[in-house]
This record gives C-alpha cells, sequence and structure tokens, in this order.
C-alpha cells in the first residue's frame, strides 16, 4: 500500500470485552521502521490517512543512526518513546540477545522497568483527543511495537482474543521484514542469529505476555494506577480511542 513501510497495518474495529464498544478506525496504526519510504510514499500515507502523530519506539542513537525515511520530510508531530532493548548486544548491533527459552515474554515485561517514563507517554500521547490519528512504529514492527499495542488495547479493554490476533497478524511477513533489516548498518547479521521465537509473532507469545502482567503488576491498568495514570485519564483514554458500538 505505501512502499517502504515494513509491517504496516491499520488497528480498528476490535471490540471491547463487554461488547458495548470498538476501537476507532482511521485513528490506529503500526509497523516497523519508516525509514525506507520515499518521500512520495510518505506524503501519500500523510495524507490520505490523516496521520498527525508518530511515536517512535527506536532508541534516540538508533533513530538517528537509521532516520525515519520520507517521514521526515512531512509534516506530523514526532514522539520519541524509546522502549529500551537489553544491555547486552553484539558490537555493532542495536539488536538484543534474547533466552534461548521464552525469549519474549521477559523482554516485553522488561520495559515497563527500563522505559517506564516511555509507556506513560505513549498512553497520555494517545488519551488526547486531538493527537491522532497516530502511527506507532519500532524498527521490526514485531516486538516493541507489539508489545506497546498489547497493553494499550488491555488499558481500554478490548476483548482479549481480539488482542492476540492483532499481535499475530503481522506474522507472515515477518521474514521478509526480517531479510530487510539485516542489511541495515545498526542490525545486521544479528538478526539471523536470533532464537526461532524471538522472530515470530505467535498468538501464545500475547497470551502469556498478558497473563504475565496479571501475574507481576496486576494487570496494565493495574501498572499504570501505581505510576500516576489515574482513572480519569484512564477513562478519556477509552473515550478517545473507542465508540460505541450501534
Amino acid at each position: 500500500m505505501y512502499e517502504g513501510a515494513l509491517n504496516f497495518r491499520e488497528v480498528g474495529g476490535l471490540p471491547t470485552a463487554d461488547g458495548t464498544r470498538r476501537l476507532r478506525r482511521g485513528l490506529l496504526f503500526r509497523s516497523g521502521t519508516p525509514q525506507l519510504m520515499s518521500d512520495e510514499s510518505a506524503r501519500k500515507m500523510v495524507e490520505q490517512l490523516g496521520i498527525r502523530l508518530v511515536v517512535d519506539l527506536r532508541q534516540a542513537h538508533e533513530a538517528e543512526q537509521e532516520g525515519q525515511g520520507g517521514l521526515g520530510t512531512v509534516p506530523h508531530r514526532r514522539l520519541s518513546a524509546p522502549l529500551l532493548v537489553a544491555a547486552a548486544r553484539e558490537a555493532g548491533s542495536l539488536v538484543p540477545r534474547f533466552a534461548e527459552t521464552d525469549p519474549l515474554v521477559p523482554h516485553y515485561l522488561a520495559y515497563l522497568g527500563s522505559s517506564e517514563e516511555s509507556v506513560l507517554t505513549i498512553f497520555r500521547a494517545l488519551a488526547d483527543a486531538d493527537a491522532g490519528p497516530a502511527l506507532i512504529h519500532c524498527t521490526a514492527g514485531k516486538d516493541r511495537t507489539g508489545a506497546a499495542m498489547i497493553m494499550l488495547l488491555d488499558a481500554i479493554g478490548i476483548d482479549r482474543a481480539a488482542i492476540v490476533e492483532d499481535y499475530a497478524a503481522g506474522a507472515d511477513e515477518i521474514a521478509a521484514v526480517f531479510e530487510t533489516l539485516i542489511a541495515l548498518p545498526s542490525y545486521g547479521e544479528r538478526l539471523a542469529a536470533l532464537p526461532a521465537e524471538a522472530r515470530n509473532t505467535e498468538p501464545e507469545t500475547a497470551e502469556r505476555y498478558l497473563l504475565a502482567l496479571d501475574e507481576s503488576v496486576g494487570g496494565i491498568r493495574g501498572w499504570l494506577r501505581e505510576h500516576g495514570f489515574g482513572d480519569d485519564e484512564l477513562a478519556a483514554l477509552r473515550n478517545t480511542l473507542t465508540e460505541p458500538i450501534g
């Protein structure tokens, strides 16, 4: 649809668990790095979708090294909200070292400890009714974006089966995305050495992450309340991102 936009898709129409509301259409989009988009492709995306906010989950030096591609040439508000990766990395690569056993869920949980301010910044930005439409992206559009989207959707009460389905929706594109990223200087061949699970978006990963959030921090809403994101803000976030059904 938009040349150079890796793993790009809309997230919309998902029902809440109580069946009374749904995620608004045309408001929330997700992708991998935009750095390969041409000026024309980025202009087309922004004009057709009305995107006003781009939430960049990459680390600051990662974003500086790899850039925004064509998105840097079109009007939008860029919000840097890095979800930090593990400290242990191969020299010259920004790819984290994942554990061989269940590499993703502990990694996702660690975002809440290493990137508290970024998580709160994302939620507060999206609670603003005038902020969107918004694009949330990292590099592959898989882990940082996937974890952020799981937390966001769960916070506003989206049905968990729908959350899991959205997480897994890009599975058929991941292999091609990784082939593209291997050629980029920040990631390189280290990507090819990742454990198999770290290169997939299996539904079970999202299910385990939701359960881990429940068990370790009292669910994402519990974590948000403990970190100063109150019920009024949660209500604003839900009202901004969802609409009544019927």
